[in-house]
Parts: structure tokens; C-alpha cells; sequence
């Protein structure tokens, strides 16, 4: 088995590069497939996605049975799309479990499944159970003072104080990841004390209240994500969305850039140590 597998789909001018690197390829169209050997004359390790129910990258064909001399099907796979459907899921399964063939390698499921099934497979792929808790992003506290009643506050006048209020700029924002259309009370947790966001969320930061008991100044550090008590589902209900783009938001957003030609290293203040 190589290596690696590539999930996603391959270009033909790319073919003979990833072969060589022997690097697998998902196979779930044979036109495609006729193209990667048109463009390569090396051997090709694909894993045959079976359509049981995503509809994605898969294909209902018995690609699986495919010959050619430089065609090694090293696996199967399918993917299960909707967990909360046990009807639904059971026949995914079912139909899986029922492809009879001499493949090596099987592999199947998404994290709630793994749990599910006891599936006639060779490997497992988890998704967000991998990472669920592995992420905290942090931040800090880059101006605060206090506002008299009726201050406007943020692009839009997204918020007006309605009182005497104590206000924190936070350095983080919709550029770095955090979602700029939010619903319910999300909050920061500033030297142990929750502090809700207020406003409109500005690029690179936001708006929260700060309480007058607080002993908090510039500078402080400030929790974003901890999987504690500010969580991804929180996160996700907030913004939402899912779990899934709230990892995928800060990590993009986020990314430790090294500009070569200099040799000359940045890495973004929310991820530094």
C-alpha cells in the first residue's frame, strides 16, 4: 500500500508526478481513469470509492473490477453521509459489507460510525474525532476603556452603550478566523472572567464588554477556544455552522508562513508559544 492517498481529485497533469512519488489516487470515474494512464506510463495504486449513499467522489459502477496492466486497485472505500439516519446508514453498510472481492485494503465510515458498525474492513477514517479537542486559540487584550451612555461602538454602529460600560478591543477577527454574523452571546474568557462580544466583528478584531470589577489591562491574554468551557460546539452554534469549519477557520486563517526567499519565519500571534 502507498504511503498516501490523496482523498480529493487528481489532476491527469499531475498523474505521473504523484505515481512516482507512489502516492494513491481514489478511482470513481473510468473516463478519468483512462486519462491518468493516457498521461503516465507508471503504475497507478487507486482505491475504488463506492457510492453508498455521499454522492461525492464515488461512483456506482463496479469500477473495483477494472483490469489493466498498470492498474492496481489496492482499495475500496465508501463514506457514510448521514449518521443521524439509521435506516439510511444501515443500508450504506449493508451495501458495502455485500462487495465481494479480493481487494487488500477496506476502509470505510466517518467518526460516528466507527462506533456503529463492525464492518468488514481492513482500516477505519475517523474524521473530527481525530482533532474534536486538540485546538485552542488565544488572543490579547489590545485597548480597553470606558464608554459613557450612547456611545456608538464598531463599524455600523453595531453597538450603542446602554450605560456607563467598560469596553476591550480583542485582536482577533473575521481575518483570523472568527465569524464575523454571530447569534445567541458569544464570549472571551479574559484572566478567568467570561466577557461577551459586543458589536459588529471588525477584520483583525472584536468587541467585548468587560465588567468594572475585572482586573483586566492591555496586554492580557485572552481564550478564544479551549474545548472547555469555550468549545467548538459552542462555537459552531454561534456562528452556524459546524464543528468542522470552526477548525477549518482558525487553521487556514492561521497558517505559520515561512517567505523562502528570505529565510525569514512569521508566525501569526494567536499561535505563538
Amino acid at each position: 500500500m502507498a504511503k498516501v492517498l490523496i482523498l480529493g481529485y487528481v489532476s491527469p497533469n499531475d498523474i505521473d508526478t504523484v505515481s512516482k512519488l507512489n502516492i494513491s489516487v481514489i478511482a470513481y470515474d473510468t473516463e478519468l481513469l483512462e486519462k491518468y494512464l493516457e498521461s503516465t506510463d507508471r503504475v497507478l495504486h487507486v482505491h475504488v470509492n463506492r457510492n453508498t449513499g455521499m454522492s461525492r467522489l464515488s461512483t456506482k459502477k463496479k469500477l473495483y473490477k477494472f483490469k489493466h496492466p498498470r492498474v492496481y486497485t489496492e482499495g475500496l472505500m465508501t463514506h457514510f453521509s448521514n449518521t443521524g439516519d439509521l435506516v439510511y446508514s444501515d443500508r450504506q453498510a449493508e451495501e458495502f459489507d455485500s462487495i465481494k472481492s479480493d481487494i487488500v485494503y477496506r476502509h470505510a465510515q466517518a467518526t460516528d460510525a466507527v462506533f456503529m458498525y463492525d464492518m468488514n474492513v481492513s482500516h477505519i477514517r475517523p474524521g473530527i474525532g481525530l482533532y474534536k479537542d486538540c485546538m485552542t486559540v488565544t488572543s490579547v487584550v489590545e485597548n480597553i476603556a470606558t464608554y459613557p451612555k450612547g456611545t456608538q461602538i464598531g463599524y455600523s454602529a453595531g453597538y450603542t452603550t446602554r450605560r456607563s460600560e467598560r469596553i476591550a478591543v480583542i485582536g482577533i477577527g473575521y481575518g483570523s478566523g472568527y465569524g464575523r454574523h454571530y447569534k445567541g452571546h458569544p464570549f472571551v474568557i479574559i484572566n478567568g472572567v467570561i466577557c461577551f462580544v459586543i458589536g459588529n466583528v471588525c477584520m483583525n478584531q472584536l468587541y467585548v464588554s468587560v465588567p468594572f470589577s475585572a482586573d483586566i489591562a492591555i496586554g492580557d491574554a485572552v481564550v478564544v477556544l479551549d474545548n472547555e468551557k469555550i468549545t467548538t460546539t459552542m462555537m459552531a452554534s454561534w456562528f452556524n455552522t459546524i464543528e468542522y469549519e470552526i477548525f477549518i477557520r482558525f487553521g487556514n486563517s492561521n497558517i505559520h508562513t515561512v517567505y523562502e526567499n528570505t529565510h525569514k519565519e512569521f508566525i501569526n500571534p494567536l499561535f505563538r508559544k
